[in-house]
């Protein structure tokens, strides 16, 4: 198993780089991917990772099919959704768009804030 030490020695060294970027690659099977993840979170106190596939778009999908559910038979995921979106988990059911006095609303396009009705 890959510990912290022999991935940031293995980007110095660019052994990374050979599939597509500099990104840590975890190959093998649902368990080894899972064992890798739980370790960095264990040994780095992670709370999340970007995921980055080296093949798109089914890496992704890979992902959930696979990789998903021995996240969840580990109890490292939720089984089910606690509903809504992300945004109205951060700021509460019914907050499908950012709010107006919300620092990034500002950098909106103007077509895109007239069509979501918002005022300027």
């Amino acid at each position: 198993m890959m510990t912290l030490y022999m991935l940031f020695d293995g980007l110095k060294n660019g052994k990374f780089m050979a599939v597509g970027s500099i990104m840590p690659k975890i190959v093998g099977s649902p368990a080894t991917v899972v064992d890798a993840l739980e370790q960095w979170v264990e040994e780095a106190d992670l709370d999340g990772f970007n995921l980055t596939p080296v093949l798109q778009p089914s890496g992704f999908s890979d992902f959930v099919e696979w990789v998903v559910p021995e996240l969840q038979r580990r109890g490292r995921l939720p089984r089910e959704s606690s509903g809504g979106t992300l945004r109205e988990r951060f700021f509460g059911t019914g907050q499908l768009r950012l709010a107006a006095d919300h620092i990034a609303h500002r950098t909106l396009p103007q077509w895109k804030v007239r069509s979501l009705g918002d005022s300027d």
